[in-house]
């Protein structure tokens, strides 16, 4: 994982006509130990949504896998936006470098996501690009 930019693949299921939460990334499952991004020069996870009905993003940060690997990441919510319907995308940037362990959670906002397309990425660069 010593690339510029690698792709994560969404595991999630598409947003039903719920208001339930949809886990889009978290590096507790992504990765085998926390700070694992920062040791492989990964310091932003950009997001491209394609969804038909609005929703909130949530996201968290965690520091229980520093003190004990084993355990469960108790997550501290450090942000939270309103995302619209987007066709065509929503692109999102999130600078991640500082957390031993990050999630970014969708909370679908009650109705059925009749088009939801999510791209993931981290990038080894600092600033966003243009």
């Amino acid at each position: 994982m010593s690339a510029e930019t690698t792709t994560i693949t969404y595991q999630g299921a598409t947003p039903g006509a719920d208001a339930n939460t949809y886990v889009m990334f978290s590096t507790a499952v992504a990765f085998p130990s926390a700070n694992y991004m920062a040791m492989n020069r990964m310091k932003r996870l950009q997001v491209g949504l394609s969804n038909s009905q609005p929703g909130t993003y949530n996201w968290y940060k965690s520091n229980t896998r520093l003190t004990n690997p084993s355990a469960t990441p108790v997550w501290t919510l450090i942000g939270t936006r309103a995302v619209v319907a987007a066709p065509p995308e929503n692109t999102d940037d999130f600078l991640i470098e500082e957390y031993a362990d990050f999630k970014l959670e969708w909370v679908n906002g009650g109705a059925a996501q009749a088009t939801w397309v999510v791209n993931l990425a981290l990038s080894g660069e600092r600033v966003k690009g243009t």
